[in-house]
């Protein structure tokens, strides 16, 4: 599961800022850039020392989500799931606001990539538990029924694709072409892996021009 990126610790509120990245190494001090997940909290990764909690409940899932900005350039924005609710960071004022992204969300440990087509940015999303949800930022994520709860998701060849249903153990899916929600179009489709039999896909990912 995605549970560990690399972040700029300017982009938490509360957090020691007296150290610039070019002034320590990596992982010396609270102002590493390595940030994980654990516990339900933010921590430093290796030695797990508590860096922020943004005191919205544990937290599960840290999600990067590309976009555009007012001057349509890509930019990052960060946000946070706990098992029932996802916030976005608001960077003018430090605070997290709460985002409903996946309808009636039971799980927050989210595997997610980003995609874009055009000048249309797509954050898709799979906790194992909901429909994979393709989002573009407004308002809900578009799902597309119960064969397409995933797990674990990647983007290969310009096709999403995604795993671990818990119906289908040994089944990976794929969408069309460039087109992240297109589940069920003529260029869609699944595979079902059969080595061994009694073996469950629990994660996808793109290597070179492979997939594993």
């Amino acid at each position: 599961m995605a549970d560990a990126y690399i972040l700029d610790y300017s982009r938490f509120s509360g957090v020691d800022q007296s150290l610039s990245q070019l002034d320590t190494p990596l992982h010396a001090t609270h102002d590493a850039q390595n940030i994980t997940v654990a516990g339900g909290i933010l921590m430093t990764a290796p030695n797990d020392e508590v860096v922020y909690d943004p005191q919205k409940g544990p937290v599960m899932s840290i999600i990067q989500r590309v976009c555009l900005d007012a001057d349509e350039k890509p930019i990052t924005e960060l946000y946070i799931a706990t098992d029932t609710k996802t916030y976005w960071l608001d960077e003018s004022t430090g605070s997290w606001e709460e985002t409903q992204i996946i309808y009636d969300q039971t799980q927050g440990r989210f595997d997610y990539v980003n995609y874009s087509v055009g000048d249309t940015y797509y954050t898709i999303l799979a906790n194992g538990c909901e429909e994979v949800g393709v989002w573009d930022g407004g308002g809900y994520c578009e799902s597309f029924g119960p064969e397409t709860v995933f797990s674990s998701v990647c983007l290969h060849y310009e096709r999403i694709w995604g795993t671990g249903n818990p119906a289908y153990h040994q089944r990976v899916w794929y969408s069309d072409a460039y087109e992240a929600n297109d589940w069920f179009g003529a260029g869609s489709g699944s595979v079902d892996v059969y080595s061994p039999t009694t073996a469950k896909t629990v994660a996808i990912r793109s290597l070179f021009n492979e997939l594993v």
